[in-house]
This record gives C-alpha cells, structure tokens and sequence, in this order.
C-alpha cells in the first residue's frame, strides 16, 4: 500500500513539474515571438532607408506596446529580459529613456499631459502625478514625450 501511494505522490509531483516546463516553454516562445519581431522591424527599416530618428521613434513606441502587452498578460519577469537587451540596444544608439519621478517638476518640452489628477494641495499644481509612458530622447532631440498626468490644484474648499 505504501508503494502504491509514494508511486501516485511521485506520479503527481512529475506531472506538475511537466505543467510547469510546459508554462516556461510557453513563456520563452513568446519571448522569441516578440525579439524575431523587433528583429524584423530592424531589418524592414534599414531596408526602407528611412529616416534614422524616425526609425528610432518608431521602435520606442514598438518598446512601449510591447511593455503594455505583457504587464496586460502578467508577463513581467520575461518583460524583464527583453526590455533589459532593448535598453542595451538604445543605449548602443544613444537614445535615453526618461521616466519621471512624481511630484517632479513639469517640463513641456519633455513632458505631454494627458490626464489630470485634482489635489487640494497647491503646492503640487502642475507638477508630475505619474508617468504614463516613457519618454525617449536622441542625442538631446526628443523622439517621444513622455506622456504623463499632471496635478491641478483645486483649492481647499
């Protein structure tokens, strides 16, 4: 009886390993997916001879979909990786990615409001909420704004 029952334990122990490789293989398959596609995008636009800086905005917006899709599907360690060797690659061309810090100070020529948050504290008026999506900057030439929601004060009444 013993055998019978350390044998099921063991059986279940190795399916769930199974189901959890089978969860990994799907993670890194997606990973590929999505680097043959950034690929790709490199390939079709040295092709095209486009203009470089358009190129480059082109590819932080790719960077910025792609970040949305997997923080949608839960995929953040493996976002982690590929956002890792992308920010390697900008770094490589020189393209700095910005992220402001909250309550930092409003900057239009870095900054696009697109959502504002109310606050009774006039102290924090048109300063940063919170950033939305990342900036990217090239050689000092901004390539995106950094999309961000703005404080607005309100008054205390």
């Amino acid at each position: 009886m013993n055998k019978r029952i350390q044998y099921r334990q063991m059986e279940n122990l190795l399916k769930k390993m199974n189901e959890k490789i089978d969860s990994q293989n799907r993670k890194i398959e997606s990973q590929s997916e999505i680097l043959q596609e950034f690929i790709g995008l490199l390939n079709v636009k040295q092709r095209e001879g486009e203009d470089f800086e358009k190129f480059l905005r082109e590819l932080a917006l790719w960077r910025e979909d792609v970040a949305s899709y997997l923080t949608a599907n839960e995929q953040e360690e493996q976002s982690h990786l590929i956002f890792k060797r992308l920010d390697s690659i900008f770094e490589e061309m020189g393209v700095k990615i910005h992220t402001t810090k909250e309550n930092s100070a409003f900057d239009s020529k870095i900054h696009e409001v697109i959502d504002i948050v109310e606050t009774e504290e006039e102290e924090k008026h048109a300063r940063i909420a919170k950033s939305i999506r990342n900036g990217y900057e090239y050689h000092g030439k901004i390539l995106l704004k950094e999309m961000v929601a703005g404080y607005k004060y309100t008054g205390g009444d």
